[in-house]
């Protein structure tokens, strides 16, 4: 009876600490050294941030969601009163795999952002299934291989010959947009292998089935708008190839990112395109139509301050 009542004893003091926890308490003052007040000083410096808007904390308000590559973190911010206030509470609530990049899209159309995301394999998605007043919840998206039940857990695209994944390289950042305006989303992505032309991978879903919910790809064109990059600045145009002295080709080194976005309001998407080793964003006016783009010329973009940043910038909206 002794030893139980020792053991008693001995074991109630670590049940009594097990209940404490830590809070995350941002209201503890910080200033510089001339006693200016510092609005976000517990939020952390962003080294390689790329950038989203959503609704998290279920007020009908865009906030916003920050990806850190080089942390591998996502990081939030709710919208107050028109300022963003950090928000750590909302990150836990994140799938843990987030991978190399992050794009938040309403795939299906139900008006709550699902989420695009990189892995070893190509893209996986998880969708949004948040619902009114809940907490933020993410479902696993998974793509029909074909008949029967078998399903893959990266997205899918009909290549040469079958179902393939849409391999990027683990650096690279996708356009993920309604390309050819018939109202569910398409895929741009630089050619995984070889010369820096860009795929085109068009959704189905609307042709086939009458509606956007569905993820049914497959590879249009491996030189979409005619534009092949050569190296910082330099683009061939036309389908032509990029020209090097000995014979060589231009292989696909450094990180791309891609944004398409129709920045003259004519309804065909025009193409913003940036690399890791160029310090500058590029411009690429679509001449064509949605279902036949045309580029044929580069400019520093935006056009009236033209970004000069020192590592990958890349365009987000």
């Amino acid at each position: 009876m002794g030893r139980l009542v020792t053991w008693f004893v001995c074991l109630l003091p670590l049940h009594v600490f097990a209940q404490f926890t830590y809070t995350f308490d941002q209201s503890v003052p910080v200033t510089s050294d001339d006693d200016t007040p510092l609005s976000l000083p517990w939020a952390g410096g962003l080294n390689a941030a790329q950038y989203n808007a959503l609704d998290i904390d279920g007020d009908g308000d865009n906030d916003l969601v920050l990806f850190d590559r080089m942390a591998n973190k996502v990081i939030t911010y709710v919208n107050t009163n028109n300022q963003y206030l950090y928000a750590p509470e909302f990150e836990a609530l994140f799938p843990g795999d987030i991978t190399n990049w992050i794009l938040l899209r309403d795939f299906n159309c139900d008006g709550r952002k699902d989420i695009f995301t990189g892995d070893v394999l190509g893209i996986k998605v998880y969708t949004n299934e948040t619902q009114p007043g809940g907490t933020l919840t993410w479902k696993r998206f998974r793509f029909y291989v074909g008949p029967g039940l078998t399903k893959s857990d990266v997205l899918l695209t009909k290549g040469f010959s079958g179902k393939i994944n849409l391999q990027l390289q683990f650096d690279d950042l996708p356009s993920i947009a309604d390309i050819d305006g018939d109202g569910d989303l398409d895929i741009l992505n630089v050619k995984f292998t070889g010369t820096g032309s860009v795929e085109f991978h068009q959704n189905f879903s609307q042709e086939r089935y009458g509606r956007c919910d569905s993820l049914d790809f497959e590879r249009i064109t491996q030189n979409y708008g005619g534009i092949t990059e050569c190296e910082c600045g330099v683009f061939a145009f036309n389908s032509n190839s990029c020209t090097e002295p000995g014979g060589g080709r231009v292989e696909h080194a450094g990180g791309k990112a891609l944004l398409s976005i129709d920045v003259d309001n004519d309804q065909n998407m025009d193409l913003v395109f940036s690399e890791a080793s160029c310090t500058r964003l590029f411009l690429f006016h679509n001449e064509g139509t949605s279902a036949n783009p045309v580029f044929t010329s580069a400019q520093d973009f935006p056009v009236t301050d033209p970004v000069n940043f020192l590592l990958f910038p890349a365009a987000y909206y």
